[in-house]
């Protein structure tokens, strides 16, 4: 099973919903490395754009679950942030189960 994310989700209120930014460069997902805790992490990604006064962020995570375990260790998801200075949207949020891929 593969388990890719952009970012974890908050309470209905705090976020929304809608494509990634034409700024945001998708790197494509490698191939799985070593696991810990039954979770294999693929791919970290974090872009910065900074226009004028406004600094966007965009925060990607792909991880593969290998085990039992990976399942209860990767089951919950969450996300810090500020609502009173900063927004969650949120991009794609994707499970893929079996030999699919991903990325």
């Amino acid at each position: 099973m593969l388990l890719v994310l952009v970012a974890p989700i908050a309470r209905a209120a705090d976020f929304e919903v809608r494509p990634a930014p034409a700024w945001v460069d998708r790197v494509p997902a490698p191939a799985a490395g070593p696991a810990r805790a039954g979770v294999a992490g693929i791919l970290t990604d974090h872009q910065v754009r900074v226009a004028g006064a406004t600094v966007d962020e965009y925060f990607r995570r792909v991880r593969k679950v290998v085990s039992a375990a990976g399942v209860q260790n990767a089951s919950e998801l969450s996300i810090d942030f500020d609502p009173s200075y900063q927004r969650l949207v949120l991009h794609d949020i994707a499970l893929v189960r079996g030999e699919r891929g991903g990325g």
